[in-house]
């Protein structure tokens, strides 16, 4: 991620949105490409969740009725909200990438607000899945984690109101031996549904 200064000055807020208008037109072609060929395929992205960090990617993959520069005026101008492309896509995966020790919380940076913050995002517009990153976050990486596995789809999903799961990495559920972990976790979910 590049870094940029606190605060960016009216060109710079330009340059990023113009990014985020080139972005978002090539998502709103090739949703309309994909649609035009098949109305029942579904058309989505993956995008970091961590939003108020992103806009360096030139990305804005909000709703375009989230009013950016109202809450973000350091470093959107009033025609970034312009360039949200939620309403372009049936779905969207949104990396709740945190460490162990920030699962649950309402911030971002912790799988639970990054959750709730990715539902205010959108809007509505799309529905969402929320996924960890259970090999490379500190905590996760040496694997030995299956604690943790239930209380991430706890954040993400129960509390933090995601439409859905997932996780990223299948080579990390390899690698440290959590299906049945994942197993166990998803039939305990979906009994909890069934019992309430």
């Amino acid at each position: 991620m590049t870094s940029l200064p606190s605060a960016l000055g009216d060109d710079q807020k330009s340059w990023l949105a113009f990014r985020c208008k080139i972005i978002h037109d090539f998502v709103e072609r090739a949703a309309g490409t994909v649609h035009a060929v098949n109305p029942d395929m579904k058309f989505g992205v993956y995008v970091g969740a961590w939003y108020s960090d992103y806009y360096p990617s030139g990305v804005n993959w909000a709703s375009p009725r989230y009013m950016t520069h109202q809450i973000y005026p350091k470093w959107a101008n009033s025609d970034y909200h312009n360039y949200g492309y939620a309403d372009h896509c049936d779905y969207m995966f949104l990396g709740c990438y945190a460490t162990t020790s920030s699962i649950y919380g309402s911030t971002e940076w912790t799988m639970e607000g990054f959750a709730k913050r990715g539902k205010s995002l959108l809007m509505n517009d799309t529905v969402f899945a929320g996924g960890p990153d259970i090999g490379n976050p500190e905590g996760w990486q040496y694997g030995g984690k299956r604690t943790y596995i239930p209380q991430t789809l706890d954040a993400i999903v129960t509390k933090g109101g995601a439409d859905g799961y997932f996780v990223f990495d299948l080579c990390h559920i390899r690698q440290f031996e959590y299906w049945e972990t994942f197993k166990k976790t998803f039939t305990d979910y979906i009994n909890s549904l069934t019992n309430n």
